[in-house]
């Protein structure tokens, strides 16, 4: 399974040892499809990294369907938080900065029943973002309502800033490309375990495809004049390969769910998907899959006295168990408030103390017990769990006037995480790199520490190597370590998610990336760093080849007056440069000021010793090139 995401450029500064630079982005577009033109598509929403430009900080599409939401893909929104996301609306180029409206976001709704199937299928693969503020003179897209718009053969439209070709080349601006939708059954023969949440489109020659970037993007149908939203850009087999369709999440299907979490009343209801029959995944600290709560107590949710927590009972047969600390005695009430009917127990790490269907109101349960110190759970369910299911909240309270509350911070260094943490470049399976989280307690209350987990598309590429303490004492920190050790030549996105008993960020998601390089072959002819860069007259030409995708090249050359230096490349490939002084220090860099895809430096410098550094535009590229270096 190949997942549409979009890899992002980054910045790798190397040391004395390894003082070249890199810049990489796996950024480019539609396979097989043609430029879009501006306004053509107004409701094409980009996200984006929160600070960072949009070239660099695009990962994913979506669509606008409201003035108040967008809807994407649920693997673009794993670790997507209102501080580290961004949406650019009625996004086109992407090197403008002119181009759409960028927007905060508020809030981020996941569907219960997101996962990756035993086959590597991500069922209900969408998500919804709400903004921070309406848009305004941009039309929204309308959804499906009706089977008879997506039947076989129907031609529709994909739309992206994903790549050309499996592994091709970047384009910042808009594209599309026309694909038939497929029928379920060839949809199945070419990929097992499918249901009615995919929608299967493409050529079973291959050829046209939506690809890597792409992901959270649009499938549109054009239905009497009108576009209409078909289907979400989810994964697929490469790229536009034979007999390898497009996989989209089915908005027809999904369509309930949107509107619902929207708070719009759906006037063409369609019955939801059966559920999939493929197992549950194997349970993590604080959920179990896509559950919200967990169904353990070694899952349970950590809960502070007092409190109150949201919860749902997503399916028949669900329940949540939460638990919750006591340092020395008190009278506790664990309730639930809302409309769904719930039936509530209250147990010690050793025995159950108390039941309750409907002592509160509204048929809520409701228990008050004398506690010692100790640990508590709380398990909520439906009174009829077979057939009942719904959201609730669930309230703890003490007699005592402050029990304290604990808080978490967390540090990287002395710098306060909150957004994105990169791992940089690495060789794959040689290279590795480990980062270290300190877990801090400011507040006046244990903070209880769940176990943390790693989410996200390509999780398997990072590790835990070292748990932080479940118990951290106000004032106290504890530490957690991540290493990243990448298995292939890509851009990597996964999270890290803490959970805890803090009241505001019980769950804590610190967003994780890095790019895995590809080996330098053993007769690479130019040297990848300071150490072993290639001497070189000034001026001169001096012919030079990326041996593979993600090789660097650096040249040293010396000049022995203030002068006036011009540094190009030319090549049938796309290149990047980075002109260094003697320390390693970045005066410069260039992408496209040459001719066609290559760079061009221009710097009046004093007399000393500089160094270059060529590398492709993004880890894909590899090829042959001139370095010209002049000076005047």
């Amino acid at each position: 399974m190949i997942l549409r995401l979009n890899s992002r450029r980054s910045t790798l500064i190397l040391s004395v040892a390894l003082s070249a630079a890199s810049l990489a982005q796996n950024q480019s577009r539609i396979v097989g499809g043609n430029q879009a033109s501006d306004g053509d598509y107004p409701w094409m929403t980009a996200l984006v990294e929160k600070g960072v430009d949009a070239v660099n900080g695009q990962f994913c599409g979506a669509a606008l369907i409201d003035p108040n939401w967008i809807v994407t893909a649920a693997h673009c929104a794993e670790g997507v938080t209102p501080n580290n996301t961004e949406v650019i609306v009625g996004a086109y180029n992407l090197r403008d900065s002119q181009s759409g409206q960028r927007i905060a976001i508020t809030e981020v709704k996941i569907h219960s029943g997101y996962r990756e199937s035993n086959e590597g299928n991500l069922d209900n693969d969408i998500a919804l973002f709400r903004l921070a503020r309406p848009v305004t003179n941009v039309g929204t897209i309308s959804l499906v309502s009706a089977a008879n718009q997506i039947t076989a053969g129907t031609t529709a439209t994909a739309i992206g800033f994903g790549l050309t070709s499996d592994g091709g080349s970047a384009s910042s601006t808009l594209r599309d490309v026309e694909v038939p939708i497929v029928s379920q059954s060839a949809a199945n023969a070419a990929y097992s375990g499918l249901n009615d949440t995919h929608l299967a489109a493409g050529l079973a020659a291959g050829g046209r495809d939506s690809c890597q970037g792409d992901s959270g993007g649009p499938l549109v149908v054009n239905t009497n004049g009108q576009w209409a939203l078909a289907g979400i850009t989810s994964f697929g087999d490469g790229c536009a390969r034979p007999g390898a369709y497009g996989v989209y999440a089915n908005v027809l299907t999904l369509r309930n769910w949107i509107l619902t979490q929207m708070g719009q009343p759906n006037p063409n209801p369609t019955p939801d998907p059966e559920p999939n029959p493929t197992p549950d995944p194997e349970p993590f600290p604080g959920g179990d899959g896509n559950d919200d709560h967990g169904d353990e107590p070694d899952s349970a949710t950590i809960v502070s006295v007092p409190s109150e927590t949201n919860g749902a009972l997503e399916e028949s047969f669900d329940f949540d168990v939460f638990t919750f600390d006591l340092s020395s005695p008190a009278t506790v009430t664990v309730e639930t408030l809302g409309s769904t009917d719930t039936y509530g127990y209250l147990d010690s790490e050793f025995e159950e103390l108390a039941a309750d269907d409907s002592s509160g109101s509204q048929g809520n349960f409701r228990i008050t017990e004398e506690l010692e110190a100790g640990r508590y759970f709380v398990y909520v369910e439906a009174f009829d769990p077979s057939t009942q299911v719904g959201s609730y909240s669930l309230k703890v309270s003490s007699d005592r006037e402050e029990i304290g509350v604990a808080t978490l911070e967390v540090y990287q260094g002395d710098s306060a995480v909150g957004g994105t943490v990169d791992f940089g470049h690495q060789v794959v399976n040689s290279g590795s790199v480990t980062e270290t989280f300190t877990l801090l307690n400011p507040g006046n209350a244990d903070l209880l520490v769940n176990a943390a987990r790693l989410a996200g598309a390509d999780r398997q590429e990072f590790a835990i190597t070292a748990q932080p303490s479940d118990r951290v004492e106000p004032g106290r920190s504890t530490a957690i370590s991540i290493r990243y050790n990448p298995s292939s030549p890509d851009s990597h996105r996964a999270a890290l998610v803490i959970l805890s008993n803090d009241p505001d960020q019980g769950r804590f998601v610190v967003r994780l990336t890095g790019t895995g390089i590809a080996p330098a072959s053993n007769d690479d002819d130019h040297g990848d760093d300071m150490s072993t860069a290639t001497l070189v007259d000034a001026p001169s030409t001096v012919e030079g080849i990326l041996d593979v995708g993600g090789d660097v090249d650096v040249f040293s050359f010396e000049i022995d007056r203030k002068a006036k230096v011009i540094i190009r490349t030319r090549s049938d490939i796309d290149t990047y440069g980075i002109l260094m002084n003697g320390d390693g220090d970045i005066i410069a860099e260039n992408d496209d000021s040459g001719s066609g895809f290559n760079f061009r430096l221009r710097r009046r410098l004093p007399a000393g010793v500089y160094y270059v550094a060529v590398e492709g535009w993004d880890d894909s590229i590899s090829g042959d090139y001139d370095l010209n270096i002049r000076v005047r």
